[in-house]
């Protein structure tokens, strides 16, 4: 694969027909030489953890029906992770449109996880040294990425630089902080904040963004899983083109 194609693999982010473009031209590539070598390559050069995982296990020992039943397992461990991470960002929107006072925004974004990690005390901690290194230099350099694939405790604490910068600096400034956020939905969700839009409107807008971008992943997983159990089996290309084709 080229170094861009590399890069845009996202099962979130990329489109049902690039997910599918990406598992033909890897057995375009591949040939009749499909190899655990060859997988365990790409696997390498891939950051799309979902597909990683199915790079990595394909060519083990595992049986074909082992095989499947682990990428089920794995795709509903990625959706509950999109799941949370989805919801922190929705709720870090709802509180900067709701002009809330970080700590109860903080709180409630705890609740998301099944058990803290992260010190409350630690988490405002690590916002507000963000929020003063924002204010020391010039703030259309200053850029705080977010992610789904970043580590939940992570995101918690970008997303609360995000809740603390709106609540004293205005919603209307936010929004060049998240210039370079490769997650379309936070940078939505921002634009509908600084946007001025009120707290229920965002709400609507965001929980029917939410609901699709997970049903679209989990279509996207299932289609990922066949194509690799299609490459796996050594298929033809175009049968692999005709199991994409039934999700396209």
């Amino acid at each position: 694969m080229t170094a861009e194609a590399e890069q845009t693999v996202d099962i979130t982010e990329m489109p049902l027909e690039g997910i599918a473009a990406y598992w033909l031209s890897l057995k375009k590539i591949m040939g009749t030489k499909v190899t655990a070598k060859a997988a365990q390559e790409e696997a390498e050069r891939t950051e799309e953890p979902y597909i990683k995982y199915l790079l990595e296990t394909a060519f083990t020992g595992l049986t074909d029906e082992q095989f499947r039943r682990v990428c089920v397992i794995r795709a509903q461990t990625s959706l509950d992770g999109l799941r949370q991470r989805l919801g922190l960002m929705r709720e870090a929107h709802l509180s900067m449109a709701a002009g809330e006072n970080p700590r109860k925004s903080l709180v409630r974004m705890a609740a998301c996880f099944p058990c803290q990690h992260m010190p409350e005390e630690k988490i405002t901690r690590m916002a507000l040294e963000m929020v003063k290194k924002a204010r020391s230099g010039n703030t259309q350099d200053y850029l705080v990425t977010v992610d789904t694939r970043m580590p939940a405790d992570q995101l918690l604490v970008k997303l609360m630089f995000y809740v603390i910068w709106a609540r004293h600096e205005g919603t209307s400034t936010i929004e060049p902080f998240a210039e370079s956020s490769r997650c379309v939905f936070f940078r939505e969700g921002l634009t509908l904040v600084s946007d001025g839009f009120d707290r229920s409107f965002i709400k609507t807008c965001l929980d029917a963004r939410y609901d699709g971008i997970l049903h679209e992943a989990e279509r996207k997983m299932a289609m990922a899983a066949e194509l690799a159990t299609a490459l796996r089996t050594r298929c033809s290309y175009e049968d692999m083109f005709a199991v994409a084709q039934a999700y396209l």
